[in-house]
Protein backbone atom coordinates (compact mmCIF):
# COMPACT_ATOMS: atom_id res chain seq x y z
CA UNK A 1 0.00 0.00 0.00
CA UNK A 2 1.08 3.80 -0.87
CA UNK A 3 1.87 5.92 2.42
CA UNK A 4 -0.70 8.38 2.52
CA UNK A 5 0.37 12.44 1.84
CA UNK A 6 0.75 12.86 5.60
CA UNK A 7 3.01 10.47 5.88
CA UNK A 8 5.48 12.21 3.24
CA UNK A 9 7.26 15.20 2.80
CA UNK A 10 6.21 17.41 -0.20
CA UNK A 11 8.09 17.07 -3.22
CA UNK A 12 8.79 19.55 -6.35
CA UNK A 13 8.95 16.37 -8.42
CA UNK A 14 6.04 14.06 -9.33
CA UNK A 15 5.79 11.44 -6.42
CA UNK A 16 3.23 8.68 -7.37
CA UNK A 17 2.34 5.64 -6.01
CA UNK A 18 -0.32 2.95 -7.23
CA UNK A 19 -2.86 0.61 -4.49
CA UNK A 20 -5.13 -1.88 -6.21
CA UNK A 21 -8.46 -3.65 -4.58
CA UNK A 22 -11.64 -5.63 -5.73
CA UNK A 23 -14.66 -3.46 -5.45
CA UNK A 24 -17.35 -5.39 -6.60
CA UNK A 25 -18.68 -9.31 -7.17
CA UNK A 26 -21.50 -10.77 -8.73
CA UNK A 27 -21.32 -13.91 -5.54
CA UNK A 28 -23.88 -12.72 -2.83
CA UNK A 29 -20.88 -15.30 -0.66
CA UNK A 30 -18.55 -13.39 -1.38
CA UNK A 31 -17.00 -11.41 1.10
CA UNK A 32 -14.29 -8.73 0.86
CA UNK A 33 -11.55 -7.70 3.72
CA UNK A 34 -11.09 -5.31 4.83
CA UNK A 35 -14.98 -4.54 4.46
CA UNK A 36 -14.47 -1.30 3.86
CA UNK A 37 -13.40 -1.33 -0.02
CA UNK A 38 -13.14 2.66 -0.76
CA UNK A 39 -14.19 5.87 0.55
CA UNK A 40 -17.70 6.57 2.08
CA UNK A 41 -17.82 9.56 -0.77
CA UNK A 42 -16.69 7.74 -3.26
CA UNK A 43 -20.58 5.85 -2.97
CA UNK A 44 -21.32 2.54 -3.80
CA UNK A 45 -19.56 0.60 -7.13
CA UNK A 46 -21.74 -0.71 -9.65
CA UNK A 47 -22.14 -4.28 -10.10
CA UNK A 48 -19.59 -6.34 -12.98
CA UNK A 49 -20.93 -5.81 -16.21
CA UNK A 50 -21.69 -1.96 -16.02
CA UNK A 51 -20.57 -0.20 -19.08
CA UNK A 52 -20.74 2.77 -17.21
CA UNK A 53 -18.03 5.21 -16.94
CA UNK A 54 -16.77 6.01 -13.85
CA UNK A 55 -18.13 2.72 -11.82
CA UNK A 56 -18.64 5.34 -8.61
CA UNK A 57 -20.55 7.90 -7.56
CA UNK A 58 -19.14 10.85 -5.79
CA UNK A 59 -15.54 11.81 -4.84
CA UNK A 60 -12.67 9.95 -4.22
CA UNK A 61 -9.73 12.36 -3.15
CA UNK A 62 -6.06 11.49 -1.87
CA UNK A 63 -7.47 12.26 1.87
CA UNK A 64 -10.12 10.51 1.56
CA UNK A 65 -8.18 7.26 0.60
CA UNK A 66 -5.89 7.69 3.56
CA UNK A 67 -8.17 6.86 6.00
CA UNK A 68 -9.96 3.97 3.16
CA UNK A 69 -7.77 2.71 0.43
CA UNK A 70 -9.13 0.83 -2.55
CA UNK A 71 -7.08 -2.18 -1.25
CA UNK A 72 -9.32 -5.22 -0.44
CA UNK A 73 -9.24 -8.84 -1.12
CA UNK A 74 -11.99 -10.50 -2.18
CA UNK A 75 -13.02 -14.01 -0.34
CA UNK A 76 -15.01 -17.06 -1.16
CA UNK A 77 -14.78 -16.63 -4.97
CA UNK A 78 -15.91 -19.42 -7.48
CA UNK A 79 -15.89 -20.48 -10.78
CA UNK A 80 -17.63 -18.32 -13.44
CA UNK A 81 -17.71 -15.47 -10.40
CA UNK A 82 -17.35 -11.84 -12.08
CA UNK A 83 -15.36 -9.06 -10.01
CA UNK A 84 -14.70 -5.64 -10.70
CA UNK A 85 -10.88 -4.59 -9.96
CA UNK A 86 -9.91 -0.77 -9.24
CA UNK A 87 -6.58 0.29 -9.38
CA UNK A 88 -5.23 4.16 -7.62
CA UNK A 89 -2.38 5.98 -9.45
CA UNK A 90 -2.17 8.92 -7.00
CA UNK A 91 0.59 11.71 -7.45
CA UNK A 92 1.30 13.52 -4.16
CA UNK A 93 4.01 15.64 -5.92
CA UNK A 94 3.57 19.38 -5.52
CA UNK A 95 5.07 20.32 -8.85
CA UNK A 96 2.60 22.97 -10.79
CA UNK A 97 2.65 21.18 -14.37
CA UNK A 98 1.82 17.95 -12.41
CA UNK A 99 2.82 14.41 -13.30
CA UNK A 100 3.43 13.50 -16.91
CA UNK A 101 4.03 10.49 -19.11
CA UNK A 102 2.67 7.74 -16.34
CA UNK A 103 2.17 4.22 -17.62
CA UNK A 104 1.14 1.46 -15.54
CA UNK A 105 0.85 -2.23 -16.37
CA UNK A 106 -1.17 -5.00 -14.63
CA UNK A 107 -0.24 -9.02 -14.53
CA UNK A 108 -3.62 -10.08 -14.70
CA UNK A 109 -4.98 -13.50 -12.48
CA UNK A 110 -4.20 -16.98 -13.69
CA UNK A 111 -7.41 -18.35 -13.83
CA UNK A 112 -9.17 -15.57 -15.20
CA UNK A 113 -10.48 -14.51 -18.44
CA UNK A 114 -11.98 -11.14 -20.16
CA UNK A 115 -15.99 -11.48 -19.44
CA UNK A 116 -18.23 -12.13 -22.95
CA UNK A 117 -19.49 -8.65 -22.19
CA UNK A 118 -15.99 -6.85 -22.32
CA UNK A 119 -13.55 -5.59 -19.94
CA UNK A 120 -15.49 -2.74 -19.69
CA UNK A 121 -12.16 -0.67 -18.78
CA UNK A 122 -12.79 2.82 -17.36
CA UNK A 123 -10.04 5.62 -16.63
CA UNK A 124 -10.85 8.11 -14.91
CA UNK A 125 -9.34 11.24 -12.43
CA UNK A 126 -11.35 11.25 -8.70
CA UNK A 127 -14.02 13.70 -9.31
CA UNK A 128 -14.93 10.93 -12.11
CA UNK A 129 -13.61 13.23 -15.26
CA UNK A 130 -12.43 10.54 -17.90
CA UNK A 131 -8.71 10.70 -18.32
CA UNK A 132 -7.51 9.65 -22.14
CA UNK A 133 -5.19 7.14 -22.55
CA UNK A 134 -3.51 5.03 -25.16
CA UNK A 135 -1.86 0.94 -24.86
CA UNK A 136 -3.76 -1.59 -22.64
CA UNK A 137 -3.24 -2.59 -19.06
CA UNK A 138 -1.01 -6.18 -19.68
CA UNK A 139 1.19 -3.76 -21.89
CA UNK A 140 1.68 -0.53 -20.81
CA UNK A 141 -1.51 1.87 -19.90
CA UNK A 142 -0.41 5.58 -20.69
CA UNK A 143 -2.54 8.72 -19.59
CA UNK A 144 -2.41 11.07 -22.16
CA UNK A 145 -1.06 14.34 -21.15
CA UNK A 146 -3.82 17.32 -22.17
CA UNK A 147 -0.84 19.59 -23.18
CA UNK A 148 2.72 19.60 -23.69
CA UNK A 149 3.56 21.82 -20.51
CA UNK A 150 0.17 19.74 -18.33
CA UNK A 151 0.42 16.50 -16.77
CA UNK A 152 -2.68 13.95 -16.97
CA UNK A 153 -2.54 13.56 -13.13
CA UNK A 154 -2.03 17.41 -11.49
CA UNK A 155 -0.27 18.02 -8.74
CA UNK A 156 -1.19 16.81 -5.02
CA UNK A 157 -4.90 18.76 -4.41
CA UNK A 158 -8.06 17.74 -2.39
CA UNK A 159 -10.23 17.84 -5.41
CA UNK A 160 -9.33 14.22 -6.49
CA UNK A 161 -7.85 15.60 -9.74
CA UNK A 162 -4.19 14.49 -8.80
CA UNK A 163 -5.11 10.65 -8.83
CA UNK A 164 -6.51 8.46 -11.63
CA UNK A 165 -8.90 5.47 -10.82
CA UNK A 166 -8.94 2.16 -13.05
CA UNK A 167 -11.11 -0.09 -13.46
CA UNK A 168 -12.15 -3.19 -15.33
CA UNK A 169 -14.05 -6.63 -15.15
CA UNK A 170 -13.17 -10.24 -15.03
CA UNK A 171 -14.51 -13.87 -14.59
CA UNK A 172 -13.09 -16.73 -13.40
CA UNK A 173 -12.54 -19.44 -15.18
CA UNK A 174 -14.30 -23.23 -15.19
CA UNK A 175 -12.61 -25.67 -12.75
CA UNK A 176 -11.37 -22.89 -10.50
CA UNK A 177 -8.33 -24.57 -8.58
CA UNK A 178 -8.94 -23.94 -4.80
CA UNK A 179 -5.34 -21.43 -4.39
CA UNK A 180 -5.20 -17.67 -4.01
CA UNK A 181 -4.67 -15.46 -7.10
CA UNK A 182 -2.90 -12.85 -7.13
CA UNK A 183 -3.28 -9.85 -9.43
CA UNK A 184 -0.29 -7.38 -9.71
CA UNK A 185 0.02 -3.28 -10.70
CA UNK A 186 2.73 -1.37 -10.79
CA UNK A 187 3.87 1.95 -12.17
CA UNK A 188 6.88 1.74 -14.56
CA UNK A 189 6.98 5.16 -15.67
CA UNK A 190 6.28 8.91 -14.04
CA UNK A 191 8.23 12.38 -15.89
CA UNK A 192 8.20 15.62 -14.48
CA UNK A 193 7.80 16.78 -17.74
CA UNK A 194 6.49 15.74 -21.15
CA UNK A 195 9.59 13.34 -22.02
CA UNK A 196 11.34 13.66 -19.43
CA UNK A 197 13.66 11.13 -17.38
CA UNK A 198 11.79 8.57 -15.12
CA UNK A 199 11.56 9.19 -11.71
CA UNK A 200 10.19 5.63 -11.32
CA UNK A 201 12.66 2.87 -10.13
CA UNK A 202 12.70 -0.77 -8.87
CA UNK A 203 13.45 0.46 -5.42
CA UNK A 204 10.62 2.89 -5.84
CA UNK A 205 8.14 2.68 -2.75
CA UNK A 206 4.76 2.20 -3.39
CA UNK A 207 5.82 1.18 -7.45
CA UNK A 208 3.45 -2.23 -7.39
CA UNK A 209 0.76 -3.64 -5.05
CA UNK A 210 -1.06 -6.90 -5.10
CA UNK A 211 -4.76 -7.72 -4.84
CA UNK A 212 -5.41 -11.49 -3.96
CA UNK A 213 -9.15 -13.56 -4.68
CA UNK A 214 -9.16 -16.59 -1.95
CA UNK A 215 -10.77 -19.73 -3.43
CA UNK A 216 -10.42 -22.39 -0.88
CA UNK A 217 -12.77 -24.36 1.79
CA UNK A 218 -13.86 -22.40 4.96
CA UNK A 219 -14.87 -24.10 7.76
CA UNK A 220 -17.27 -22.60 10.08
CA UNK A 221 -17.88 -24.11 13.68
CA UNK A 222 -20.82 -24.17 15.99
CA UNK A 223 -22.35 -25.44 19.14
CA UNK A 224 -25.89 -27.37 18.21
CA UNK A 225 -26.91 -28.61 21.81
CA UNK A 226 -25.82 -29.89 25.06
CA UNK A 227 -27.17 -32.68 26.76
CA UNK A 228 -28.82 -31.00 30.03
CA UNK A 229 -30.55 -27.98 29.22
CA UNK A 230 -32.81 -26.11 32.57
CA UNK A 231 -33.00 -23.46 34.17
CA UNK A 232 -29.78 -24.00 36.19
CA UNK A 233 -27.66 -25.32 33.06
CA UNK A 234 -28.73 -23.64 30.26
CA UNK A 235 -27.75 -24.48 26.51
CA UNK A 236 -24.27 -22.80 26.19
CA UNK A 237 -23.56 -24.66 29.79
CA UNK A 238 -22.38 -27.94 30.83
CA UNK A 239 -21.69 -29.93 33.73
CA UNK A 240 -19.02 -33.06 34.27
CA UNK A 241 -20.41 -35.94 31.81
CA UNK A 242 -22.65 -33.58 29.97
CA UNK A 243 -22.20 -34.19 26.26
CA UNK A 244 -21.94 -31.12 24.06
CA UNK A 245 -22.81 -31.69 19.89
CA UNK A 246 -21.11 -29.38 17.70
CA UNK A 247 -21.42 -29.35 14.38
CA UNK A 248 -18.32 -28.46 11.64
CA UNK A 249 -19.37 -26.93 8.03
CA UNK A 250 -17.28 -26.75 5.41
CA UNK A 251 -17.58 -24.62 2.22
CA UNK A 252 -16.25 -26.28 -0.82
CA UNK A 253 -16.52 -23.66 -3.82
CA UNK A 254 -17.20 -24.86 -7.02
CA UNK A 255 -14.32 -26.04 -9.50
CA UNK A 256 -11.13 -28.24 -7.99
CA UNK A 257 -11.14 -29.15 -4.64
CA UNK A 258 -8.34 -31.81 -3.98
CA UNK A 259 -7.15 -33.46 -0.60
CA UNK A 260 -9.16 -31.73 1.71
CA UNK A 261 -8.63 -32.16 5.35
CA UNK A 262 -10.71 -30.88 8.39
CA UNK A 263 -9.13 -30.13 11.63
CA UNK A 264 -10.73 -30.08 14.61
CA UNK A 265 -9.05 -29.39 17.73
CA UNK A 266 -11.13 -29.91 21.11
CA UNK A 267 -11.23 -27.34 24.09
CA UNK A 268 -9.13 -28.97 27.04
CA UNK A 269 -11.46 -31.00 29.52
CA UNK A 270 -13.47 -32.49 26.43
CA UNK A 271 -12.93 -35.90 25.43
CA UNK A 272 -14.11 -36.89 21.68
CA UNK A 273 -17.65 -39.37 21.80
CA UNK A 274 -18.59 -39.98 18.43
CA UNK A 275 -19.37 -38.73 15.34
CA UNK A 276 -23.08 -38.41 15.34
CA UNK A 277 -25.01 -38.84 11.42
CA UNK A 278 -26.61 -35.99 9.76
CA UNK A 279 -29.21 -36.34 6.97
CA UNK A 280 -29.04 -35.74 3.53
CA UNK A 281 -25.56 -35.98 3.45
CA UNK A 282 -22.94 -37.69 1.17
CA UNK A 283 -20.64 -39.03 0.24
CA UNK A 284 -20.19 -40.77 3.30
CA UNK A 285 -16.37 -41.47 5.04
CA UNK A 286 -15.50 -44.75 5.90
CA UNK A 287 -16.64 -44.38 9.39
CA UNK A 288 -20.00 -46.12 9.61
CA UNK A 289 -21.54 -43.22 11.70
CA UNK A 290 -19.28 -40.42 9.86
CA UNK A 291 -20.40 -38.24 6.77
CA UNK A 292 -19.14 -35.21 4.32
CA UNK A 293 -21.40 -32.58 2.75
CA UNK A 294 -20.07 -31.29 -0.28
CA UNK A 295 -21.09 -27.80 -0.60
CA UNK A 296 -21.57 -26.21 -4.29
CA UNK A 297 -21.68 -28.04 -8.17
CA UNK A 298 -19.54 -28.23 -10.24
CA UNK A 299 -16.69 -30.68 -11.16
CA UNK A 300 -15.34 -31.86 -8.20
CA UNK A 301 -12.17 -34.18 -7.24
CA UNK A 302 -12.55 -34.63 -3.11
CA UNK A 303 -10.48 -36.72 -1.05
CA UNK A 304 -11.81 -36.21 2.41
CA UNK A 305 -9.90 -36.59 5.76
CA UNK A 306 -11.58 -36.52 9.08
CA UNK A 307 -9.83 -35.65 11.73
CA UNK A 308 -10.91 -35.47 15.24
CA UNK A 309 -8.26 -34.89 17.79
CA UNK A 310 -7.97 -34.41 21.63
CA UNK A 311 -4.29 -33.31 22.95
CA UNK A 312 -2.11 -34.70 21.33
CA UNK A 313 -4.13 -37.68 20.23
CA UNK A 314 -6.31 -37.84 16.74
CA UNK A 315 -7.91 -40.64 15.15
CA UNK A 316 -8.11 -40.14 11.16
CA UNK A 317 -10.74 -41.33 8.53
CA UNK A 318 -8.98 -41.10 5.21
CA UNK A 319 -10.91 -43.26 2.46
CA UNK A 320 -9.85 -43.77 -0.65
CA UNK A 321 -11.63 -41.90 -3.88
Amino acid sequence: MWPTPSCRSPSPSPSSGVTKGLVSTNNPESFFSPSVIAPAAAGSFTAPGDTSCPRFSGTITSTALGTNPINSDLHNVDQFDLVTFGIVVENVGTGLRGAFDTIITDTLPISFHVPAGGLNLCVTNGAGTPIAYTGFITSGLEFTDPAPIVGALTAFTTTGTNLALITFDMQADPLLPATVFTNTTAITNVAGVEGGPNHITTTTPGRTDNALLYNWPLPQKSLISTEIVHSQNQNNQVVIGEVLTYQVDIRVPEGIVENLSAVDVLDTGLAFVGPRRLPKQQPPLDHPRSHAHRAGGGAERLGYHLYLRHGDQHRQHQPAV
